[in-house]
């Protein structure tokens, strides 16, 4: 393939900007290289910026030395504006010094605006601040009541300006009378009508010119008003019973305005007062009627029918219904005239009541006056007894009772005692005799000579005898003579002979004897014989006996026995004989193998013989004996 070029020689086909065109493979020739500014392989690749001339080496880009404020190895790393001389370190990341106005590694950071020359490198602190500014950065502003400027490190100034104080003078002097003093903000003195140090109180309205600085004291106090100590210095308003101005050190004032007394004027005489009281101790005398004592306070009793005496408020004579040494006790209502002013006793006493004072009412069964001695009283109305006929007759009465006792006769159904004063209790149709209560029937489900005792809940349709509480049937469940008892839990359907407890239909598993009260024997398979306990069935074929308490002949096959005698059902084991197989075999019978019958199961004898030297049926002959016989 043909390399084709333009007018300016250079190689259209190549990606890059090659110098003699391209090759075969697409790449700048080797031999004239890349226009400058360019650099790889294919010319692709731009020059740093911080090259000289804009040329760098063909290969790697490289150029040396950098144009000023450039560095790396293609002068492609740009220092911060706020480098000194334009250099920095060959990675870019440092540069010492700054310029002014910058600051950081980099000298990349601009300096505070309020920084009026350079800043401190390593943090940016200002090394001055400009005018009204304070701190590190220069960031915060004096406060406006700096005269001058303020320190850097603090913001604390001095002098202040006129009216402020603090160590910043940022507090506001009070209500002072001219400057205060910078280090507490205390007045050297203060606007008239205030005191205080910083002037921040108020002088009593009451003061007659300006009240002292320390503690407001003021003197004279305006007319009406004292108080000499702090805080209440003309505060305090004299009594309203003063006549002229009071003291300004305790308010005490003379002479007082009528009506009044005490050493400030401040108590009231009393209004039992006819004059002006004594201004030591309100005492007055006389008094105005209807009062006495030695202030005239306290007012006569309204029992008084004239002026009391003003010494200890007694009076004489009474007005009618009083009585007592002050008329202060009212008379009984049931005096029908003037009692006694002594001791307030009257007669005669008017209908309904007696005592020597009346004071006492007739009991309310009384028919008539009672005696105005004892409250006694004849006859009674009806309904009532007693001496005074003080007692109600028993509901039970079915006519008047005696006053004397209080007996009566008959007694109303329900009821009996010699005053009716006891209920019939649960007695058929309420009726029981009169003298001890005694019921001719019971109601259904009591019995006893009163009914007062309840028939056994067993008793069929709770019905008993009146005599003995006997029940004549038992519902199912009870029995005994009142069928108070409850047949066993362990009857079947729990229900028993109601004579005896005795369990007619026998018991439930598990259980025997007459009230099924006595437990089978574990040995049994759940039941037994309820009149023995024996076993109906053992729990097991390898036991026997009436409670299954004997185990089978270990020498019965499998172990197994007839429950009631004990014999092996299965047979034998190969050596044993008998019901039980409690024999051995004789040890003379011929056997070919061990596990081979050598006797009959039933009588013993050897089946296959007998070995040498032995004859019979049980083999127990030796053979010379019966040659011998």
């Amino acid at each position: 393939m043909l390399n084709t070029y333009n007018v300016s020689g250079y190689c259209e086909g190549c990606i890059g900007r090659c110098v003699g065109g391209c090759n075969a493979f697409q790449r700048c020739n080797d031999t004239y290289g890349c226009v400058d500014g360019y650099w790889n392989r294919y010319c692709s690749s731009t020059c740093g910026p911080g090259c000289p001339n804009g040329t760098c080496e063909r290969w790697s880009g490289n150029c040396s030395p950098c144009n000023n404020g450039y560095v790396g190895v293609n002068c492609d790393i740009k220092c911060s504006v706020g480098c000194s001389s334009g250099t920095c370190s060959p990675n870019g990341r440092h540069c010492s010094p700054c310029v002014n106005g910058f600051w950081g590694n980099k000298c990349e950071q601009r300096c505070g605006s309020d920084c009026p020359s350079s800043c401190v490198q390593l943090d940016g602190s200002c090394s001055s601040c400009s005018a009204g500014k304070w701190g590190t950065s220069c960031q915060y502003e004096c406060a406006a009541g700096c005269f001058g400027q303020c320190r850097q490190s603090d913001g604390n100034c001095s002098p202040c300006r006129t009216e402020y104080w603090g160590h910043k003078c940022n507090n506001r002097c009070s209500e002072c009378q001219g400057d205060c003093v910078q280090y507490d903000g205390s007045c050297s003195d203060c606007q008239y009508g205030l005191f205080g140090w910083l002037c921040q109180y108020n002088c009593s309205g009451a003061c007659f010119g300006q009240c002292r600085k320390g503690g407001g004291y003021c003197s004279p106090c305006n007319v009406g008003y004292w108080g000499k100590n702090y805080g209440d210095s003309c505060q305090l308003a004299c009594n309203e019973g003063c006549t002229a101005q009071c003291t300004q050190f305790d308010g005490t004032c003379t002479p007082c305005r009528d009506g009044f007394w005490g050493e400030s004027c401040q108590s009231t005489c009393n209004e039992g007062c006819s004059a002006q009281c004594s201004q030591s101790d309100g005492t007055c005398s006389p008094c105005r009627d209807g009062f006495w004592g030695e202030s005239c306070q306290s007012t006569c009793n309204e029992g008084c029918s004239a002026q009391c005496s003003q010494s200890d408020g007694s009076c004489t004579p009474c007005r009618d219904g009083f009585w007592g040494e002050s008329c202060q006790l009212t008379c009984n209502e049931g005096c029908s005239a003037q009692c006694s002013q002594s001791d307030g006793t009257c007669s005669p006493c008017r209908d309904g009541f007696w005592g020597e004072s009346c004071q006492s009412t007739c009991n309310e069964g009384c028919s008539a006056q009672c005696s105005q001695s004892d409250g006694t009283c004849t006859p009674c109305r009806d309904g009532y007894w007693g001496d005074s006929c003080q007692l109600t007759c028993n509901e039970g009465c079915s006519a008047r009772c005696s006053q004397y006792d209080g007996a009566c006769t008959p007694c109303r159904d329900d009821y009996y005692g010699d005053k009716c004063q006891f209920e019939c209790t649960n007695c058929l149709l309420g009726k029981c005799r009169q003298s001890d209560g005694h019921c001719l029937l019971c109601d259904v489900g009591y019995w006893g000579k009163n009914c007062s005792s309840y028939c056994s809940p067993g008793c069929f349709s709770d019905a008993c005898s009146v005599i003995g509480g006997s029940c004549s049937h038992c519902t199912d469940g009870f029995w005994g003579n009142k069928c108070e008892r409850f047949c066993s839990r362990n009857c079947k359907t729990q229900t028993c002979d109601a004579d005896s407890g005795v369990c007619h239909l026998g018991c439930v598993d598990g259980y025997w004897g007459d009230t099924c009260n006595l437990t089978c024997s574990n040995k049994c398979n759940g039941t037994c014989v309820q009149e023995t306990g024996f076993c109906i069935q053992c729990a097991t074929k390898y036991m026997y006996g009436l409670f299954c308490h004997l185990q089978c002949n270990s020498s019965c096959l499998m172990n197994e026995c007839e429950q009631i005698s004990g014999n092996c059902t299965e047979g034998c084991h190969p050596q044993f004989f008998g019901g039980k197989c409690e024999h051995v075999c004789s040890l003379n019978c011929y056997s070919q193998e061990n596990n081979q019958l050598r006797c009959s199961n039933i009588d013993g004898k050897c089946m296959q013989g007998c070995i040498d030297g032995f004859v019979g049926d049980f083999c127990q002959v030796h053979q010379g004996e019966v040659y011998m016989i």
